[in-house]
């Protein structure tokens, strides 16, 4: 059994929703503040290996606790990573599914890689979030009348910005569509 499982996370409630953007934790990067607190580093930890397609169990253990904020019967669209790949998203998104009686359509895809936007911003020096434009998003199949009447839901696995999720909302032309993350970057 692995620590993640063996860990007692505090997910009573999410740690951030403005409505339209859910994330259960805080996620903290060893970039900010060096010396995180061992919840801290779990998190942390936990983000890391969500991003691995080949993580199965920390996928299954996030996929488990976001499920809890997912009604039952939705779409559930997961969120290309920087390179273009939904592979780990995707695959959240399908145990997601599993847990909810919802529908995974991998509906985004991006034009061309971008950079990731710790990495942007070195590049910049700015702290502002990316454009919709400069996040080269595209739709992998035309958009049908399959989203109406349901409720639909952005999967990633962290939030920065909040940037993605509103070029992906732009793109699907669904702007009452959920972000639900794992966690959301800070401090």
């Amino acid at each position: 059994m692995n620590w993640y499982k063996k860990s007692q996370f505090d997910q009573s409630i999410p740690f951030y929703n403005d409505g339209l953007n859910i994330s259960l934790f805080q996620y903290i990067s060893p970039r900010k503040k060096p010396n995180l607190t061992p919840e801290e580093k779990r998190i942390r930890e936990m983000a890391y290996k969500i991003k691995e397609v080949g993580e199965t169990e920390a996928i299954e253990y996030a996929a488990k606790l976001m499920s809890n904020y997912v009604s039952r019967g939705s779409i559930l669209i997961p969120v290309p990573s920087s390179s273009g790949s939904s592979g780990s998203n995707y695959n959240l998104a399908n145990l997601i599914s599993g847990f909810t009686d919802s529908t995974v359509i991998d509906a985004l895809g991006r034009r061309e890689k971008v950079l990731p936007l710790h990495e942007m911003r070195k590049v910049r020096g700015l702290e502002h979030e990316r454009t919709i434009e400069e996040h080269k998003m595209n739709l992998n199949f035309t958009p049908s009348d399959m989203f109406s009447n349901k409720k639909v839901y952005l999967i990633d696995n962290v939030m920065t910005s909040g940037s993605t999720l509103n070029a992906a909302r732009s793109t699907l032309k669904l702007p009452e569509a959920i972000g639900l993350t794992f966690a959301k970057s800070g401090a």
